[in-house]
C-alpha cells in the first residue's frame, strides 16, 4: 500500500527531529525540511478534511450495504457505490435546512462579502448544529456567497449567503432555498 500523505509528513518530521543516528542531515538540510513542512501545513485544509481510504473503509464497515462491504473486501473498485450510499446516509442525517452541495443546482461558491447580521446568525446557528453533532461534521461551517442562474438570461434567480461544511468528505450547504435543491434532504 502506498505511503499516505500523513505518513510522509510524519516521516519528514522524524527526519528533522533525528539526532543523526538514522539520517545524516546537515543543519541546513533540517532547516530546509522544516521550512517545507511549515509551508505544507499552511496549505493543508485542516478544517476541510477529505476522507482517506481508511476513513472510507471504516464508514463502509459501519454503514455500508452488504454489496459495498463485499466490494471493499474483494478489492473491487467501489467509488460510485460508496458515493451513492454515503450521500444517501448523509441526506438522512443532516439537520433540517442542510443539503448536499451536489444536490444544489446553483453556481459556484465564493467568499462572502458584506454579510448581513442574518447571515452571521445563520452561521452561528450552523456552528451549533456542528457542536451538537461533532461525529457528523468533518469541518467547521464557514460562510459562502452564491447565485443561481436557471434561465438563459444573465439575471440571477437568487443570490445570497449560504453556510458550507463537509460531512464524510462531501460538501454540504445550509441556507439554500428549497427550490434550488434537486434532491430533498
Amino acid at each position: 500500500m502506498p505511503e499516505s500523505p500523513e505518513d510522509k509528513f510524519d516521516r519528514v518530521q522524524m527526519m528533522i527531529n533525528d539526532d543523526g543516528t538514522t539520517w545524516d542531515l546537515s543543519p541546513k538540510d533540517k532547516d530546509a525540511l522544516e521550512f517545507v513542512l511549515k509551508m505544507a501545513e499552511l496549505a493543508m485544509p485542516v478544517d476541510n478534511k477529505l476522507p482517506t481510504d481508511r476513513n472510507k473503509a471504516d464508514w463502509i464497515i459501519k454503514h455500508g450495504s452488504d454489496r459495498l462491504k463485499m466490494l471493499l473486501e474483494e478489492g473491487i473498485e467501489f467509488g460510485a457505490v460508496y458515493r451513492d450510499e454515503c450521500c444517501q446516509w448523509i441526506r438522512e442525517r443532516l439537520p433540517e435546512g442542510w443539503c448536499l452541495a451536489s444536490d444544489y443546482i446553483g453556481g459556484e461558491l465564493k467568499e462572502p462579502r458584506n454579510s448581513t447580521e442574518d447571515d452571521l446568525e445563520m452561521l452561528a446557528s450552523c456552528r451549533l448544529d456542528q457542536r451538537d453533532q461533532p461525529e457528523l461534521f468533518d469541518s467547521k461551517p464557514v460562510l459562502k456567497y452564491t447565485c443561481v442562474f436557471t434561465g438563459s438570461n444573465k439575471k440571477a434567480d437568487w443570490c445570497g449567503s449560504v453556510v458550507f461544511s463537509v460531512v464524510q468528505g462531501e460538501a454540504v450547504l445550509f441556507g439554500v432555498p428549497a427550490r434550488f435543491v434537486k434532491v430533498k434532504s
